[in-house]
């Protein structure tokens, strides 16, 4: 997704990938090799060198749909409701992408979904890591809710970057920088709101998968 958002050529292909050890056959249709955390930074640090653009990390958070992510998407696109939904994405995520990890807690008015990257990472990595992240968790609850995030703020560890002001662009609910923790906030009561694309059946299957 990467080598298409940096619309790479064929003879490009070895440049994201320099310092991983990968051969670019990785970047082929139905390749199922596993990259370590390092590799995923360097690439994510190669990407960055291709393209200097500091929005790089929203720019690709925007095209990470559920469904990108194989049977974990589709396990949360068909659960029958937001919590169960989040659950997925929680359980399975590190099977996915092992350096991250997502905490889902409902308390009080609030159902928080924190947002943690488990590797020592360089700060402009780790902020476009988060970006992506974010971006994931909010077109997941979109797709369950069927309409724009709203009631909710997203909450970032990093000071607000100099291109703070695209976040509009791309996150529908407000963000706040320099807090404690990268978190969504949303409004408790929607943890129990229904998936009106919910279908069981696909459910139980995407779930045996993972």
């Amino acid at each position: 997704m990467l080598a298409r958002e940096l619309r790479l050529h064929e003879r490009d292909l070895p440049k994201l990938l320099q310092g991983t050890d990968l051969p670019t056959s990785v970047l082929l249709p139905g390749d199922e090799t596993r990259l370590s955390g390092p590799q995923q930074l360097r690439i994510i640090h190669n990407a960055r060198l291709l393209d200097p653009d500091e929005e790089l990390g929203l720019r690709l958070g925007s095209q990470l749909h559920p469904s990108a992510h194989g049977p974990m998407g589709y396990l949360a696109l068909s659960s029958p409701d937001l919590i169960t939904a989040l659950r997925a994405l929680r359980d399975f995520l590190p099977l996915r992408i092992a350096i991250a990890q997502l905490g889902v807690e409902v308390s009080g008015r609030w159902l928080s979904c924190t947002l943690q990257i488990r590797i020592a990472a360089p700060e402009a990595e780790r902020r476009m890591l988060l970006e992506c992240f974010a971006l994931v968790l909010q077109a997941l609850i979109e797709s369950v809710l069927g309409k724009p995030l709203e009631g909710g703020r997203f909450e970032f560890e990093f000071g607000p970057p100099a291109y703070r002001k695209a976040y509009r662009d791309y996150f529908h609910c407000p963000t706040r920088f320099s807090r404690a923790q990268s978190q969504l906030l949303l409004p408790s009561g929607l943890a129990g709101a229904a998936n009106a694309a919910a279908d069981p059946g696909s459910y139980g299957l995407a779930r045996d998968l993972c």
